[in-house]
């Protein structure tokens, strides 16, 4: 698994928000957006990978699976 995707990319902003929860406490601002951002990029990314695993056939084999 490589590549930065939506999942990471969401990870990334959550961490990124938690470590500056005590200065977006402090000052408001547009830092407090960050965190805001990472959660519905996760969500949607939670949305798109349940509907995508839901709508796959039983049995099918994924390429990472099926080799080089």
């Amino acid at each position: 698994m490589s590549g930065l995707g939506p999942g990471r990319v969401s990870a990334a902003l959550l961490f990124g928000s938690a470590a500056l929860t005590p200065v977006v406490i402090d000052r408001p601002g547009p830092l407090g957006l960050l965190g805001l951002t990472g959660w519905l990029m996760w969500v949607v990314w939670i949305g798109v990978y349940g509907i995508v695993l839901v709508r796959a056939e039983p049995g099918r084999r994924s390429a990472a699976d099926r080799g080089p």
